[in-house]
């Protein structure tokens, strides 16, 4: 019996020490570290203290002293991180260290938040007092920091076995998040000197782009452009002020708009990238629903881009990742849309906000607190940017090149048709051009008729007047040879005015001036005589070397001319010879002539038709008058 009790006790023995090891290695630090104290002279390195940190959380509306504060229970943290998203609510941290070495060790302390509404750190004794080392309030200038860091950091020193207590007071209109560091001097300054040199290959990256699509803008004058260089600036001004380097260059001693940037700049971002989208998918002709959905939200932003200084910092900054979030899946669901639909640029711009919406998602929810990431958000934000401003920049090239091509086509189709129009505009100035030589050759048979007519009333008059003579029984030789050169002259004349007859160049040496002159007396003596007019003919032997039927009805144009408007008596036809010229001239003793040689009279056409010939052959003619005393014509031609 003993042996047997001895023996089940043992095995209960046994298994509850097997159990108790088993739950000692499975439980969590908290159940087993109760030594909060974190050792600094034990570090090798920079150190993360929240494993180390205690909190107590209060209503924001409550008031509590320091020594009640003190007196409290802190609890440990839930998750080991200091992150308990968007709340109002206030919270202690406590912190203990100690430094067990025998030297003073000097390190930083860093809270990795660029500010918060308050941040004060007190540092206390054993009796239960608290001394503020840190303000980080909003209203603290950046000047104001015990170290010149993007984010709040705080120099510490231990002597040798020196314990230390820091608390820390928080209250935040957004989130509360932190991460506390502990490191050496030279590693506060390694870590923000890669961080600004990372910020310097992003400035540089983002302000090419900037830069790029401005002179695109500007060259070619599309809104896609500039907004996107708009939007642009606004993320890379969001990010400096995400790492704290707006407030440390560029608006050090303004804390209070540094406080509300960040929800400027996310509404900002908000309605930049919302329009940027409406302008470079082409929405409004593309998708009107897209479009209003778009714009609607675009105009929520706006509306509280303009009410942020007026309305509490929660609301504004829990609406602005509302509005992101919900655009950001909106663009994407838009971007997919269009680009099904065949707009290939929108390929680019589906990716770019692939990477932009991850980076964003991953951000929000890490300050949520409803994820926990192994690397710092803001990380993924940064690398959602960065691939979003490549990828639309290159969109906006392909959005480029897509145009360039439609225009080349476009021109090309244009030209098509302009050549085919000035093809067929030619077509048709040939036959213009065919219509209006008919015409012409028209109007010259009309005017050669017209001529004709005019000229063939002489000899018709001569034969007239023959046939009186017939009459009156007092025909003779002279008065037959009248009808035989009025029929001759007529047939000269019939047979110029034939189609393809005539040939005004022809150089016929047929007679003499005098034969001309001569001939020309001959047959308008009857019709001078019966006006009571004497013809006179200065004999000459020059040969005539011009055509001769148009010289004889411009002489004879005017002798008819004389002879019936004149109101003369006599009528002198004489030649004058100089140097390579001959000047023929008919000269009368009426009463001169008003008008010059575009004087009409009769049937209007005997002027005409002395100008027109002369013109025609390359002859001058001149005209003088003296009122009273007569006229005189002289035509000038080559010997």
């Amino acid at each position: 019996m003993t042996n047997d009790w001895n023996n089940s006790d043992s095995f209960v023995l046994f298994l509850a020490a097997l159990l108790t090891t088993l739950a000692l290695l499975f439980a969590p630090a908290s159940v087993y570290a109760q030594n909060y104290v974190f050792d600094v002279a034990a570090m090798d390195g920079p150190a993360e203290l929240s494993a180390h940190v205690r909190y107590i959380r209060l209503p924001a509306d409550q008031r509590v002293s320091l020594p009640d504060v003190l007196a409290s229970e802190f609890l440990p943290l839930d998750n080991g991180e200091i992150s308990f998203g968007y709340t109002s609510d206030q919270f202690w941290f406590v912190w203990d260290s100690v430094n067990s070495s025998a030297e003073t060790r000097e390190l930083v302390l860093d809270t990795n938040v660029k500010f918060m509404e308050p941040l004060i750190v007190y540092e206390t004794d054993g009796g239960g007092q608290a001394l503020e080392i840190l303000d980080g309030g909003e209203r603290q200038p950046f000047n104001a920091r015990p170290l010149a860091t993007p984010k709040l950091t705080l120099p510490l020193s231990w002597d040798a076995g020196e314990r230390k207590r820091l608390l820390f007071f928080v209250r935040s209109g957004s989130g509360v998040d932190m991460t506390l560091e502990l490191g050496s001097v030279e590693w506060v300054e390694s870590k923000y000197a890669s961080n600004r040199l990372f910020f310097a290959l992003l400035i540089g990256i983002l302000g090419t782009l900037i830069l790029v699509n401005l002179f695109h803008f500007y060259a070619v004058r599309r809104w896609a452009h500039l907004l996107y260089a708009m939007q642009e600036l606004a993320i890379l001004l969001f990010m400096l002020h995400m790492d704290g380097l707006a407030f440390q260059y560029l608006w050090p001693d303004s804390p209070v708009w540094n406080a509300h940037a960040t929800m400027v700049f996310g509404h900002l971002v908000n309605l930049m990238a919302l329009l940027f989208a409406v302008s470079f998918l082409e929405l409004k002709t593309r998708s009107v629903i897209f479009y209003r959905l778009l714009t609607g939200i675009a105009a929520v932003a706006f509306i509280m881009l303009l009410l942020t200084p007026l309305i509490e910092p929660q609301f504004s900054d829990q609406v602005g990742l509302a509005t992101s979030g919900l655009g950001g899946l909106l663009l994407f669901v838009t971007g997919i849309y269009i680009a099904v639909a065949g707009y290939r640029p929108a390929r680019y711009f589906v990716a770019g906000w692939l990477f932009m919406s991850i980076g964003s998602l991953l951000y929000g929810l890490a300050n949520l607190a409803l994820i926990s990431l192994p690397l710092a958000p803001i990380l993924f934000l940064r690398a959602g940017v960065f691939f979003e401003a490549l990828l639309l920049s290159y969109g906006l090239s392909d959005q480029l090149k897509t145009l360039n091509e439609t225009a080349q086509s476009t021109q090309e189709k244009l030209l098509q048709s302009t050549r085919k129009r000035l093809q067929e505009a030619q077509e048709r100035i040939h036959l213009e051009q065919a219509r209006y030589e008919a015409e012409r050759e028209l109007q010259a048979k009309d005017l050669d008729i017209a001529r004709t007519r005019h000229d063939i009333r002489q000899p018709i008059y001569s034969l007239r007047l023959a046939l009186l003579a017939t009459k009156e029984g007092t025909i003779d030789s002279d008065t037959s040879e009248v009808v035989n050169r009025s029929l001759d002259h007529m047939e000269q004349l019939l047979l110029e005015s034939g189609v393809g007859t005539r040939q005004p160049n022809s150089m016929e040496i047929l007679q003499s001036y005098g034969d001309l002159t001569a001939q020309l007396k001959s047959e308008f003596d009857n019709e001078a005589i019966a006006r009571h007019i004497e013809i006179r003919c200065v004999p000459s032997k020059l040969p005539i070397k011009v055509p001769l039927v148009p010289l004889k009805r411009v002489v004879s144009n005017l002798l008819a001319n004389a002879i019936r408007h004149s109101g003369g008596s006599c009528l002198l036809v004489g030649l004058r010879r100089r140097a390579a010229e001959v000047e023929i001239m008919v000269l009368d003793n009426g009463s001169g002539m008003v008008d010059t040689i575009s004087e009409n009279k009769g049937e209007g056409l005997g002027m005409g038709i002395i100008q027109a010939l002369c013109e025609e052959h390359g002859w001058s003619i001149a005209h003088s008058s003296v009122a009273g005393s007569g006229s005189c014509f002289r035509v000038r031609l080559p010997v």
